[in-house]
């Protein structure tokens, strides 16, 4: 199995603060890879320079082979990278079907000089159509297509938020907390779908998240960040006998 993302040395400074602090990891093709650790820790600060939401000072990044450190978030979204939000980030006027058509990105209509001509688009409209009714029956929110983003639930929010990485047809999807929140019924029921769409579709995906009790059961690996290094990595059952974890989360905060 290939590495489909490898990050190396990769520093972000913020003011005199090294948020990113010389990390270095890698993720396999087909894997789901969790980042834990305190808040703080640069985990989504991590997670914002591999979507060019931030350029990083120092280091590179690499995915499939080529190097997209510092490329724009619109570039690295084209190539098939896909971040997602601790507060999902939708339109609230817009319906949920209408919320995922904006992420289907196959549509040629949306250029300038193929939207006068009908042909050119319609075809590729019925595709996109037929995706996102694929996607609302798998994730079990078809009955709420219709309805506006605004009058969802938070539990509902989270199942768009996560929705928009099937249709984008992301490969390494980047997961900000897909469960913070929510019920654990619901929360095991998302990282369900994430296993499926990994063993289905193929998909990687690098989750932070920290509600451990749920997510360390759906891992193939972990990488433990504090104060913006990585202080261990292993499979779960590896990390979560590290005497290091433990210590981190329960010392007291720094006064």
């Amino acid at each position: 199995m290939g590495v489909i993302l490898k990050v190396e040395n990769l520093v972000k400074k913020f003011g005199n603060l090294r948020a990113v602090d010389n990390v270095s990891l890698e993720a396999p093709e087909k894997s789901i890879t969790l980042l834990i650790g305190p808040n703080g820790s640069g985990k989504t600060t991590l997670l914002n320079c591999i979507a060019g939401i931030y350029k990083p000072d120092e280091g590179k990044i690499w995915f499939n082979g080529r190097d997209i450190t510092g490329k724009q978030p619109y570039e690295i979204v084209n190539m098939g990278i896909l971040k997602t939000f601790q507060i999902p980030a939708i339109f609230n006027r817009l319906s949920v079907s209408e919320n995922l058509l904006i992420f289907y990105r196959k549509n040629p209509g949306e250029k300038l000089t193929n939207a006068l001509f009908r042909k050119k688009w319609l075809e590729e409209e019925t595709l996109a159509t037929q995706k996102l009714l694929e996607t609302l029956k798998t994730l079990e929110i078809d009955s709420q297509h219709d309805k506006r983003a605004n009058e969802l639930s938070g539990g509902q929010l989270k199942l768009l938020e996560y929705s928009k990485l099937l249709m984008s047809d992301a490969t390494l999807c980047l997961l900000d907390e897909p469960v913070g929140s929510i019920n654990p019924v619901l929360a095991n029921k998302i990282f369900t779908y994430i296993t499926d769409a990994r063993n289905n579709m193929g998909k990687t995906f690098i989750i932070v998240e920290h509600r451990l009790d749920i997510a360390v059961k759906y891992v193939d690996y972990i990488y433990v960040l504090v104060n913006g290094k990585i202080l261990c990595e292993g499979s779960p059952e590896e990390v979560l006998k590290r005497k290091e974890l433990y210590e981190v989360y329960l010392s007291p905060l720094p006064t």
